[in-house]
């Protein structure tokens, strides 16, 4: 815990408060920006606690350069006194909390929540981070791939239309996302058979498409037939259910090496 506060005093009794309530911490006490700055390196804490107003600098500073370094690293804001627009302008730039000096026997309980605030939001940045580089690696496979992968949502609206694609049916990627995909590649004979097979995917991400491979007869851009295999999954997007297409053109298909 890194605590920037000119009163040694002050600082020892946040110290024995929160070791009273049960919190095992290692503090360093700083008073200035430049000792402020050099512990955020060394002693790279896992909370600050920060006096609002000092003889040099500030809470607000404190906190732009605290983020600066680590913008999930929690700040707690401990003061003698505040008034309510210092501390809306505090929260809304970022501070976890505020306690009064008078009333010390909230920090605890302040410092335990902005420790698991802080930990959830890291939590949240290294999954979102981590599904980023799946989604790259999944689209430079996407890209490179010979059949035709197709993402859609639980209402048939491409959302996703690869190189392949774009080949195999003569639609770019700017003419078909966005797009019903069985208005662009379904026969007119199917389309009522597609539109009901929507209707129950929706609600329960099943149908008779869905994990069997088939063969089907699609449209090319300009309305000639094709055969194709067509296989689809399921999976659960945000709450709803959307489906990954997999479209081989049946002419295209190669002959089999003898080895």
């Amino acid at each position: 815990m890194l605590i920037l506060e000119d009163s040694p005093a002050d600082a020892e009794l946040m110290e024995r408060t929160l070791r009273k309530d049960g919190l095992a911490i290692a503090t360093r006490r700083v008073e200035t920006r430049e000792t402020f700055t050099a512990a955020l390196d060394e002693f790279k804490p896992d909370i600050v606690l920060a006096d609002f107003k000092l003889p040099n600098f500030d809470g607000f500073s404190a906190l732009i350069l605290a983020h600066e370094k680590s913008p999930d690293l929690p700040l707690i804001i401990v003061t003698g006194v505040l008034n309510d627009e210092a501390a809306v302008d505090l929260i809304k730039s970022g501070a976890n909390d505020y306690v009064l000096k008078d009333r010390l026997s909230r920090l605890s309980s302040a410092v335990s929540r902005a420790l698991s605030e802080a930990a959830n939001a890291a939590a949240l940045r290294k999954q979102k981070e981590a599904t980023r580089a799946a989604e790259a690696r999944l689209g430079a496979i996407a890209n490179y791939a010979h059949d035709a992968i197709i993402t859609m949502d639980s209402e048939g609206v491409v959302t996703f239309w690869n190189p392949a694609a774009e080949r195999i049916f003569g639609y770019s990627s700017a003419e078909a996302v966005g797009s019903h995909l069985h208005r662009l590649v379904a026969a007119p004979g199917d389309l009522p058979y597609v539109v009901h097979g929507l209707a129950d995917f929706a609600k329960t991400g099943t149908g008779p498409m869905v994990g069997t491979p088939r063969e089907v007869t699609a449209l090319k851009k300009g309305g000639t037939p094709f055969r194709v295999e067509l296989s689809i999954s399921a999976v659960k997007l945000d709450g709803k259910w959307s489906s990954i297409g997999v479209v081989r053109d049946l002419q295209e298909r190669p002959k089999l090496i003898q080895l």
